[in-house]
C-alpha cells in the first residue's frame, strides 16, 4: 500500500462503540446521584470532558481513562427507608464510568441520549466515535468478494509509476485471482 495514499484518508474506517449507565433507584428510597465534575485538585485531569451536569458533551475528543459520567452509588441499599436527600456524603461511593481504550489513541464522543426504563430509572447512553487508519495485518475486499491482507506499507517515492507520474494507491497480487 502506498504510505501517502494512507496519510489522505484511502482505506479508513470508523469504528463506533456504544455505552450506557443506569441511574437506579433502590428499594429502601436511596438513588444513585451525578455530581459536578471537580474543575481543580486529584483526578481534575480526568474530568475535562465533562459538562456541569457531570455527563460528557457531545464532540468533545476522549483520550483513555477520561470520565464520561460522574457517578455515585448509596452504600446501603437495603434495609431502613430513607430519603436520597437526607443522606450525607459519607454513604455515597464514587463509581464513576470511565472510557477504556488503547493508549496514545484518541476518540470523538458522538452522541449523548437520556432516556427512562420502564422503572423510571434515568439510562444514559454514549456513542463514542474512533477512526483507524490502515496497518500491517489488515483485511481488505473487493467488491467482488476478493480477500487480501495488507502486507506491506511503501512510501511513494519507492512505489512504480506511470509516464506521467501517476502512482498507484495499492498493488495486488496477481495470482490472488481466478483465471
Amino acid at each position: 500500500m502506498n504510505k501517502s495514499s494512507l496519510d489522505r484518508g484511502f482505506g479508513r474506517c470508523i469504528v463506533m462503540k456504544k455505552s450506557s449507565n443506569v441511574i437506579q433507584k433502590y428499594e429502601n428510597g436511596a438513588t444513585d446521584r451525578i455530581l459536578r465534575p471537580q474543575r481543580t485538585g486529584p483526578g481534575s485531569e480526568k474530568m475535562l470532558i465533562l459538562d456541569d451536569d457531570g455527563i460528557a458533551s457531545p464532540g468533545e475528543i476522549i483520550r483513555p481513562n477520561d470520565i464520561l459520567l460522574n457517578k455515585e452509588v448509596p452504600i446501603h441499599t437495603r434495609g431502613t427507608r430513607v430519603s436520597s436527600d437526607s443522606l450525607p456524603d459519607s454513604a455515597y461511593k464514587p463509581v464513576r464510568q470511565s472510557y477504556k481504550g488503547p493508549e496514545g489513541e484518541s476518540c470523538v464522543m458522538d452522541r449523548v441520549s437520556l432516556s427512562t426504563d420502564r422503572n423510571g430509572n434515568l439510562s444514559i447512553k454514549f456513542l463514542i466515535r474512533h477512526t483507524r487508519r490502515p496497518e500491517l495485518g489488515d483485511k481488505f475486499s473487493s467488491r467482488h468478494g476478493q480477500k487480501g491482507v495488507c502486507g506491506i506499507i511503501i512510501q511513494q517515492e519507492d512505489f512504480p509509476f506511470s509516464e506521467r507520474g501517476i502512482c498507484p494507491d495499492l498493488i495486488m497480487n496477481p495470482h490472488g485471482f481466478p483465471r
